[in-house]
């Protein structure tokens, strides 16, 4: 064990990784296991930072030949009435593959060509086929880049291109799959971003597994 639990009572972070595992709430956890909503807070804090450290030190590239992946981007954080962007927003840059649903998530800077053509070329092997919209930064970095395959949908006509069936639908569901797994666990600390994204990346992982919370329980033991 980590020197981060060595200070926590051996009884109480097994439970507390039990039902972090099945996947409930930091106040579900502290009602079925006893422990006080403070200590649960405590355990939250240091088992996400060893994920985050584990994930970002085993960064695997998405997509290869004979596979299709889907980038875009999406703005995380709250407008207010909904109109405008707020200085706390921050823009997340991900792909999906079609095949074998592996992703990525990263938080960017902006959308200039520059920005997204470093994080697809960090993050997507070469011989993929990319689907993406029709975005500047898109049309420009891929127009004379030869290590990749590219189609686009003009999302101001379709969603999905009538011709060849490009669209973009597999990596919008899944900004929407991430902004429903922050509400559920209240989680809406945007300095704390990353920490989320690499929590919501292992328990998708697991989730599309055969005996998902035992595998992730596993998992976590190994790491702490």
């Amino acid at each position: 064990m980590k020197s981060v639990f060595k200070s926590f009572n051996i009884v109480n972070v097994s439970k507390f990784l039990f039902y972090f595992s099945v996947g409930i709430t930091a106040s579900e956890i502290s009602i079925l296991s006893d422990i006080p909503i403070a200590q649960v807070h405590k355990f939250l804090t240091a088992i996400q930072r060893l994920i985050y450290q584990n994930e970002e030190n085993n960064i695997k590239k998405i997509g290869g030949i004979n596979h299709t992946v889907e980038i875009d981007e999406s703005q995380v954080g709250r407008r207010k009435n909904n109109v405008g962007r707020l200085p706390g927003h921050k823009i997340i840059f991900g792909g999906i593959c079609r095949e074998n649903k592996e992703f990525f998530m990263k938080i960017v800077e902006n959308k200039s060509r520059e920005v997204l053509g470093r994080e697809i070329i960090a993050h997507i092997l070469p011989g993929t086929t990319i689907f993406t919209d029709q975005w500047t930064s898109y049309m420009s970095f891929f127009s004379n880049l030869s290590i990749f395959y590219h189609n686009f949908v003009n999302h101001k006509l379709n969603f999905v291109d009538p011709i060849d069936g490009t669209h973009t639908q597999t990596i919008e569901s899944l900004w929407s799959e991430f902004k429903r797994f922050k509400r559920k666990y209240g989680y809406s600390k945007q300095r704390l971003l990353n920490i989320y994204i690499t929590e919501f990346k292992i328990r998708k992982r697991f989730k599309n597994q055969n005996q998902s919370s035992q595998k992730l329980f596993k998992y976590l033991l190994n790491i702490i």
